[in-house]
């Protein structure tokens, strides 16, 4: 008796198994990065070794960055990519995408640009980011480099079997003056009872 249920568990294990190999390794809907991954771009799905996209544009938006390649970097865009950088209300498609990082580097030139702090979320063709990135950049009049911490979230889809940043929103803190011109930080009120002739 005992061997006949030792046999059939092995079966179910088995079968098990090899329901699980089959199954697609499209990503977990979850966060899949964590301070231990920041910097890979892999990740095991099932027993499998699957590409992030996120992570893997990460690293192809920094190699690009340092290099200076606007034409490289507008291509890791749709088409149709919307980005709302600090100091644009609006960049629409991936030709102004690529003429805005053409004056960036007219400018002066990127010395260092990391991401940190980063978060990914994955859920079937869609990956969602969200970090902070700091870079600094060298003028090319020879004045003193400029060093800026930027915070961003990055829609990135699977469009005909490639992935593509579709939304990219980049922004810096800002500075509010007075600091709490609405006096958000004041205490609630408790909201007093009607009064009789109110009710």
């Amino acid at each position: 008796m005992s061997k006949l249920i030792l046999i059939s568990l092995a079966t179910v294990l088995a079968a098990c198994a090899m329901g699980q190999g089959a199954m697609k390794a499209t990503g977990p809907t979850t966060q899949i990065v964590h301070p231990t991954m920041t910097n890979k771009t892999k990740h095991a799905v099932m027993g499998r070794r699957v590409v992030n996209p996120a992570i893997a544009i990460e690293h192809k938006f920094t190699a690009l960055m340092l290099k200076g390649d606007s034409n490289g970097l507008a291509n890791l865009y749709s088409t149709n990519a919307i980005v709302y950088s600090p100091d644009k209300t609006e960049i629409h498609g991936r030709t102004a995408v690529q003429q805005d990082f053409q004056g960036l580097f007219k400018m002066g030139k990127v010395t260092s640009f990391k991401f940190h702090d980063v978060h990914h979320r994955m859920a079937g063709n869609l990956c969602l980011s969200a970090g902070r990135v700091a870079m600094t950049v060298q003028p090319k009049d020879g004045s003193k480099p400029m060093t800026q911490d930027f915070r961003y979230t990055d829609v990135t889809e699977r469009i005909g079997g490639k992935w593509q940043i579709t939304f990219d929103h980049v922004s810096t803190p800002m500075q509010m003056t007075p600091p709490d011109p609405m006096n958000y930080s004041a205490p609630m009120k408790p909201k007093s009872k009607p009064t009789h002739r109110e009710r």
